[in-house]
């Protein structure tokens, strides 16, 4: 059972590197075990399941969330559109970035338990991924994938992996190549709870933290709890 600190993301002992192409990345221990048997199944069908981020601790969360929150990386829209830093007040700056990055300490990809993937057999090495739906619907160049995860839930393998981002619910947009494994990831969901957040952000140098606190329960229902 993970750790507190392993849910927010603050300790990393849970998680082992992935072997092969995504040797980079690291899961915690029985995410990794099921993932290679989704990965081995995949191979089988020409499709080269390939992490693009795994584990990802609190600190890295951290930087993504304040570089968002103080002008110093691209903030965008649902449709894609860039909007501009100096036109939005703290809480529609809060809004957007939590539409597409998760609050430190309440990242799915703190737990090991969830990871991005797409089809490296799909695309040439030098290929640009960019994670937006496009790549992942009917004319993009990762529908296999899709449609492979899809025929596998349907005929009720792999059904320990589900996609938590799969419509929008007006929280968190969707993800199409978002995966988390549920035996793992519903025993953080449960224990991951707006008290322990706020001890947390009431301990680091978050942008917007004192808006995010003063706000914390609405914001857990919105974009957290699922």
């Amino acid at each position: 059972m993970l750790s507190n600190a392993q849910i927010l993301g603050v300790d990393d002992a849970h998680v082992l590197a992935v072997d092969g192409n995504d040797s980079l990345q690291r899961l915690e221990g029985k995410t990794l075990a099921a993932f290679y048997r989704l990965r081995q199944a995949a191979a089988a069908d020409g499709i080269a399941l390939t992490i693009a981020s795994g584990h990802r601790d609190f600190f890295r969360q951290q930087k993504i969330w304040n570089n968002k929150a103080t002008g110093k990386s691209v903030l965008r829209n649902i449709e894609g559109d860039v909007i501009p830093f100096e036109a939005m007040s703290s809480r529609e700056l809060l809004a957007v970035i939590m539409r597409w990055s998760a609050l430190p300490g309440a990242s799915r990809h703190h737990w090991g338990s969830d990871f991005d993937v797409y089809d490296a057999a799909a695309v040439d090495d030098d290929y640009q991924l960019q994670l937006v739906p496009e790549e992942y619907q009917s004319t993009g160049v990762f529908s296999a994938l899709t449609v492979w995860l899809d025929k596998q839930w349907r005929e009720g393998k792999f059904t320990d992996f589900y996609r938590p981002y799969d419509i929008d619910r007006g929280g968190v947009a969707p993800e199409p190549w978002h995966l988390s494994y549920r035996p793992v990831a519903e025993i953080c969901q449960q224990r991951l709870t707006p008290v322990l957040l706020t001890e947390l952000l009431s301990k680091h140098d978050i942008a917007l933290s004192a808006l995010c606190l003063s706000d914390i329960e609405a914001l857990y229902q919105r974009y957290i709890s699922l």
